[in-house]
């Protein structure tokens, strides 16, 4: 057996870099400020030779599961400075099918919720992006099962996700449900 040496580090222009199709779905692309994302890739790469601190995780198709954000603040590089991004190949290959099937899909959401925070509990960058994850993940569970998520598992699923207490995601997800995104922002 042939084993194929993968350089190490691995640049890969942000143009043949692909967007996970729940990456969409879960963050807001069109809402998200990039632009500190950005002065920091631009001068992490001045001063380092790199931009990205942190491997963006890819499948061997270039498939992002981690990183989708730096891709995108690259993308968004006027200067055209910001096109190489050091890439980790990672053991998971997207496959366009499993979106086709709930529990397929629910592989493939737990597999780039698992690149994306390894073991972390943590807030997840804000209320939006928490409420944005639990929204789909609650609907994915509505596919698979024909029933959202009981309170039990919606506080099970807010203990393990996110560090906010239980009575405040109840309470921002009820706000979210009323598409009342303008309070969620005064609250952030």
């Amino acid at each position: 057996e042939i084993e194929i040496k993968i350089p190490d580090p691995l640049f890969i222009h942000v143009k043949n870099l692909k967007d996970h199709p729940l990456n969409d779905i879960i963050y807001d692309k069109v809402n998200d400020d990039r632009d500190k994302l950005r002065e920091s890739l631009l001068k992490s790469l001045k001063n380092t030779g790199v931009a990205n601190k942190e491997t963006v995780k890819v499948d061997k198709n270039g498939v992002v599961y981690s990183g989708h954000r730096r891709k995108w603040a690259s993308e968004e590089d006027e200067t055209g400075e910001l096109g190489l991004l050091h890439c980790e190949i990672i053991d998971h290959t997207f496959d366009p099918e499993s979106l086709n099937d709930p529990i397929s899909e629910q592989i493939e959401a737990d597999a780039l919720d698992d690149y994306n925070e390894p073991g972390v509990t943590r807030n997840q960058t804000s209320w939006t992006v928490v409420l944005r994850k639990y929204h789909f993940m609650n609907a994915l569970n509505y596919k698979k099962t024909t029933k959202y998520f009981s309170n039990k598992e919606r506080n099970a699923w807010c203990h393990q996700k996110c560090s906010f207490s239980k009575d405040h995601f109840k309470q921002m997800v009820e706000v979210y449900e009323k598409g009342r995104n303008d309070l969620i922002d005064k609250v952030v």
